[in-house]
């Protein structure tokens, strides 16, 4: 019978860190979700952000961190996951003007419509 209490007691452990590990996911995805509408000012009000031909997304939300455009390449990256493909951004010169968000820049992006 001392095997069972210990085994019971380990089966309590594992469920109380599965809780706290399920409660820390739930409390990021909700961090991420209103972090995602926090607007971001730009410096000087506006810029282009030039995106590669052959840019991956990764790169782009790297690039637009190290620019100024957005707080973390992580939230962007997750951002342009969740409106809409990453594949569908398309190379070429965008507008970024005001303090977007993170979804906001990913909404630009996303358009297609580049600066002619």
């Amino acid at each position: 019978m001392p095997g069972d209490a210990m085994a019971r007691k380990r089966s309590g452990c594992l469920w109380a860190v599965a809780l706290l590990l399920l409660a820390a996911a739930a409390a990021a995805l909700l961090w991420s979700r209103s972090a995602l509408d926090e607007p971001f000012p730009i410096a000087g009000g506006e810029r282009i952000f030039a995106i590669e031909k052959g840019m991956g997304a990764g790169a782009i939300c790297q690039k637009a961190q190290q620019e100024g455009l957005v707080r973390h390449a992580g939230l962007l990256k997750f951002a342009i996951a969740e409106e809409g493909d990453p594949r569908a951004i398309q190379a070429g010169e965008y507008l970024i003007s005001g303090s977007p968000s993170a979804r906001e820049v990913a909404q630009i992006l996303l358009s297609g419509k580049v600066l002619l």
